[in-house]
């Protein structure tokens, strides 16, 4: 079984979606990026750093799906 975040095992619960995104496989294909950010954001003593790279990750994966997605389907026709 897959080990959950934090992070992610949130999004799960509030959208099925979530289920089928490679969240935590993004996050550890930047995991230097992904501890530099909390850092930031520890430092500062505020998380936007931190949402902001959460974001574009989730962004990224949804992406990543599409495309997916629209391949299946064109190999499919």
């Amino acid at each position: 079984m897959q080990k959950q975040s934090l992070v992610t095992i949130p999004l799960k619960v509030g959208d099925p979606i979530f289920n089928w995104l490679p969240v935590e496989t993004l996050i550890r294909e930047r995991q230097q990026e992904y501890y530099t950010i909390l850092a930031v954001a520890d430092k500062a003593a505020e998380s936007t750093a931190f949402v902001e790279f959460m974001l574009r990750v989730i962004q990224d994966a949804l992406n990543d799906l599409i495309q997916t997605k629209q391949v299946r389907e064109q190999v499919t026709d």
